[in-house]
């Protein structure tokens, strides 16, 4: 709203907002580019190989750009640019994190912390079980098929990394599900089936062939 020359007041938390009637301003604007779902593609880069994302504000507010600092946080290879983020394939640390202020980012998180060397614990995950699916649930459910240790406590996840396996996992048709577990099957041993993998065109279409032309193999079962 700024850009366009309107007046936007708020609080210092961010939790309350002002705006008064008012005209707008004309100006080229350039609509910087879904952390959510980039997140995902920079998960693929530090598990599977070197990606580069374009079209990624250094100055956005959005709550899931703080994919890098997990990132940093997990000793990840990545580099940051002025509209872009490279990611290259690194031996991740365990991570300790509340996802209370970025939720969505649970699934891919999870994924990242499969692959750590050694013992993670995600908290503030009690709003999981209201989105698309139980994603608490679903995560836990599909990395044990997958050989990966986790246990639950209250609201602590612990996640003990290693080598997945190749497993037929559920994505509860939650897109964020699907990917993520699409992004763990990228190093996993094994093959990977993804039930109603077509549910990734909620918020990431395109998705899929972006895997593809990053080289991974794929294949649809219509009887999956």
């Amino acid at each position: 709203l700024r850009a366009f020359n309107v007046e936007v007041s708020n609080n210092a938390d961010m939790s309350y907002y002002e705006i008064k009637r008012q005209k707008y301003q004309s100006t080229d604007y350039q609509v910087e580019g879904d952390w959510s779902s980039a997140a995902f593609m920079i998960a693929a880069g530090a598990i599977a190989g070197d990606v580069t994302i374009n079209n990624l504000s250094k100055q956005s507010h959005q709550a899931d750009k703080a994919i890098l600092k997990i990132l940093e946080e997990m000793g990840a290879d990545f580099n940051t640019y002025q509209n872009s983020v490279q990611v290259v394939k690194s031996q991740l640390s365990p991570l300790k994190y509340d996802l209370e202020n970025s939720p969505d980012l649970f699934p891919i998180v999870t994924a990242l912390c499969a692959y750590a060397n050694g013992e993670s614990k995600l908290t503030g995950l009690s709003r999981l079980k209201y989105k698309e699916s139980d994603r608490l649930t679903a995560m836990i459910e599909g990395l044990k098929k997958m050989n990966i240790k986790l246990k639950l406590e209250e609201n602590t996840l612990t996640i003990q990394g290693g080598t997945p396996q190749g497993a037929r996992v559920d994505s509860y048709q939650d897109h964020r599900i699907a990917m993520a577990f699409a992004i763990i099957a990228l190093n996993a041993d094994g093959e990977t089936l993804i039930t109603d993998s077509e549910c990734v065109s909620k918020s990431y279409p395109s998705f899929w062939k972006h895997l593809q032309d990053l080289g991974t193999s794929l294949r649809s079962d219509k009887n999956e």
